[in-house]
Order: structure tokens, then C-alpha cells, then sequence
């Protein structure tokens, strides 16, 4: 199947046809590999952030994340609206402990439609590390304001926008009340903050 996927490249110079060489060689012998195709599909169809996110999801396997940001941020400033780009930056982000700038990139990829089980897995990780920036420093850390910084009005809205159209298992229609980081993720600010002021031992602790 490689092979033939690799041979289909010299008769067909199409961007699709390297990209599908490129992620049969992916599958088989890995991104480094793989990451020629997809920058000879790149070469072939200039800004197409689909191919610019196969590149950058290879840097990612690679462990190479000064190289695959670069690549995000670059693709992002020819292809503004690309979503996925915009999710595969939060992650480089948070990798990075970043977690303004992962929040700032992932509530974009959100605001732009872009809703699965990665930014609901990020935003409560988020929401955890915003917690545990008080209990690192109680005494000088402004709690709320982080968490508003990162869980603003308008970023709650495109999460619950987000959410709603989202996948069935992601969204569920009756969030459980009693549960801080999910009341937080899910928009439920105020019953969360009261959840969070009951127990602010326990944080602290």
C-alpha cells in the first residue's frame, strides 16, 4: 500500500496524492519520514492548512515543539480561520506550561466551530492548573483573576457554543451541579464559585 501510495506521486503531481503518500509512510515508518510528502503537498497547494496540520502533527510526534509551533503560527498567519491549527497551537502551548496562550489559542479554535475531545480534555486541565497556581502561592496568587482571565465571559460563551453542537458524550444536557471543573467547563460559573468557596481548605491543602 505504501508503495503504491509513494508511486502514485511522479505521474500525479497533486497536493492530495503526496499528502496520501505521506500518511501511509506516517503510518508505517513514522513522521520523520513522512514529513517530505506532506512538504511537497504543501509546495503544491500553497496555505493549505489541512497540510500545514499534518506537518505540524508530525513535529508534535517527533517531540519537537520549537518546530512544529513555528510551523502553526506561520500557517495561521496565511489561513486565520483554521481551527485546527488554532487546537494544535493550545496543545504546543500547554506542553510549554503556557497556559494563557494555550487558553488564548484554544477558545479561538472554539470561537471558529472547533469542538472535540481534545479541547474538552484541554479546558478542564486548564481549569486544574488555574486551581493549583493558588495553592502553589495562596498568599499572593489572585485566584479569580486568572481564572477570569482564562474562563471570560466571552470565552464561556464560545465553550457552551462549542459544546452544544459538540460530540453527544462531550455535552451532556445535565451537568452535575456538585462538581466544580465541570460547572467551570461547562459555563456554570456561579455554581462553581460558590463549590470552590465551600472548600477552599481543600484546594489550599
Amino acid at each position: 500500500t505504501v508503495e503504491r501510495a509513494v508511486a502514485r506521486c511522479a505521474p500525479c503531481l497533486h497536493s492530495i496524492t503526496f499528502a496520501n503518500a505521506g500518511a501511509a509512510v506516517q503510518a508505517v515508518s513514522g513522521p520523520e519520514k513522512a514529513i517530505p510528502f506532506y512538504e511537497s503537498a504543501e509546495k503544491l497547494s500553497p496555505g493549505n492548512p489541512a497540510v500545514a496540520a499534518e506537518i505540524v502533527n508530525c513535529y508534535i510526534e517527533l517531540g519537537n515543539h520549537a518546530k512544529a509551533e513555528s510551523k502553526a503560527r506561520t500557517a495561521l498567519s496565511k489561513t486565520p480561520d483554521a481551527s485546527v491549527l488554532w487546537q494544535q497551537l493550545a496543545a504546543i502551548c500547554f506542553q510549554k506550561e503556557n497556559w494563557r496562550e494555550a487558553a488564548r489559542a484554544l477558545f479561538k479554535s472554539m470561537s471558529l466551530g472547533y469542538f472535540d475531545d481534545i479541547s474538552a480534555s484541554m479546558c478542564l486541565s486548564l481549569y486544574t492548573h488555574v486551581v493549583s497556581g493558588m495553592t502553589e502561592d495562596p498568599a499572593e496568587y489572585n485566584f479569580y483573576s486568572g481564572l477570569r482571565e482564562i474562563f471570560s465571559d466571552e470565552n464561556l460563551a464560545y465553550l457552551e457554543a462549542a459544546a452544544s453542537c459538540g460530540h453527544g458524550d462531550i455535552s451532556p444536557s445535565e451537568p452535575p451541579s456538585y462538581d466544580v471543573s465541570w460547572n467551570m467547563i461547562y459555563g456554570n460559573v456561579e455554581h462553581a464559585h460558590e463549590a470552590m468557596s465551600e472548600n477552599v481548605d481543600e484546594y489550599l491543602e
